[in-house]
C-alpha cells in the first residue's frame, strides 16, 4: 500500500554528501533511468557545477561498472558556500531528464550531521582528560567514580577578598586620603 501511495522517483536523481569541507573532492552520484524507470547504463551524463562565486564548470560523469544506471563525478569544492549542481542525462539525442540540487560546503558542523555515538572520540577525550567512558546503564560505576573524586572537590576552597581585614583597611585608607585631599583643596 505504501509503495502505491508514494510518488515515483525522478528519472534522474543526484546524491550529494552531507557535510563537505572546503578543499575536498566531493563525489556526486547520479542515477539515470528512462521513462519506464529502468536503469540506463548507456546514458551520457553531464554534471554542471556553479560555485558560490559564480564560476561554472561542466564535468562528464563516468558510469559505475558494477551498477547499471549509476554515474559518478568528482567536484573540487575550493571555496565555502552554496554550490548548485545540475545533471543532464541523454541517450543519443533523447533526453532522459535533468535534476538540480544544492550543497553547502564548509557551513555544517560534522557533529550535527551525524549525531550517533562515536566511541573512539569519547575514549580519546576520556584518556586526555583523566576521565572514563561509562555505559548509559552503569550507574553503579558512575556513583563509585563520583565518590572517589569527592576529596579532590573538597580541596578546592573559595575565599572572598571582601571578607578579609586587608580589603577593609585598603578601602578605609583610600576613603581617608580622598577626604583629606578634598579638605586640603577646600572642597566639601
Amino acid at each position: 500500500m505504501r509503495w502505491l501511495a508514494q510518488n515515483a522517483p525522478e528519472p534522474l536523481t543526484i546524491t550529494l554528501p552531507a557535510a563537505p569541507a572546503p578543499g575536498e573532492t566531493v563525489p556526486v552520484a547520479v542515477a539515470a533511468r528512462d521513462a519506464g524507470y529502468a536503469p540506463r547504463a548507456d546514458a551520457i551524463v553531464d554534471v554542471r557545477v556553479t560555485s558560490p562565486s559564480g564560476r561554472v564548470e561542466t564535468i562528464h560523469a563516468a558510469s559505475v561498472p558494477a551498477q547499471a544506471g549509476q554515474f559518478r563525478a568528482s567536484v573540487r569544492a575550493m571555496e565555502p558556500g552554496v554550490y548548485r549542481i545540475s545533471a543532464d542525462a541523454r541517450r543519443g539525442q533523447t533526453s532522459l531528464g535533468t535534476s538540480t540540487a544544492t550543497m553547502l560546503v564548509g557551513g555544517v558542523d560534522p557533529e550535527m550531521t551525524d549525531p550517533r555515538l562515536n566511541e573512539d572520540t569519547l575514549q580519546r577525550v576520556a584518556r586526555a582528560s583523566g576521565g572514563a567512558v561509562i555505559a548509559a546503564g552503569d550507574t553503579s560505576a558512575l556513583l563509585e567514580r563520583l565518590k572517589a573524586a569527592a576529596p579532590a572537590a573538597v580541596l578546592a576552597l573559595r575565599t572572598d577578598l571582601w571578607h578579609t581585614g586587608w580589603s577593609f583597611g585598603i578601602l578605609a585608607v583610600l576613603l581617608a586620603v580622598e577626604w583629606l585631599t578634598r579638605r586640603a583643596w577646600g572642597l566639601k
